[in-house]
């Protein structure tokens, strides 16, 4: 049976990161999360904002889903309104790019 090594591993990661360097933040917390995933003991998880971003991106995409459906309701009362309008074939396109796009990103979890 192979021992576990319980090393710690210490980053040296400015306090402001966050709020600096979003990007060099987001590399920095998933490779200390790996870390943690491997069963190392790691410190300096920004565990307040890494929770935040987490729940930031279930809405994100929540937000994406919704803003397609409105686009999606905004071209077919256009089209209602405007039968005659020449931009009638550009809107029915929108409307059916904006219902693949909102369908790829819609998940279960969104229902209401």
């Amino acid at each position: 049976m192979a021992k576990s090594r319980n090393l710690t591993y210490t980053a040296n990661v400015p306090a402001d990161l966050y709020d600096r360097d979003i990007l060099a933040w987001s590399e920095q917390q998933a490779d200390l999360l790996r870390r943690i995933a491997r069963g190392e003991r790691v410190s300096h998880v920004d565990w307040d904002n890494l929770v935040d971003e987490m729940e930031g991106v279930g809405l994100s995409e929540l937000r994406a889903v919704q803003s397609y459906l409105n686009r999606i309701m905004v071209r077919v009362l256009k089209l209602q309104v405007w039968p005659a309008s020449d931009s009638c074939s550009h809107w029915h396109e929108e409307v059916v790019a904006f219902q693949g796009n909102a369908q790829r990103r819609f998940t279960l979890s969104m229902r209401q």
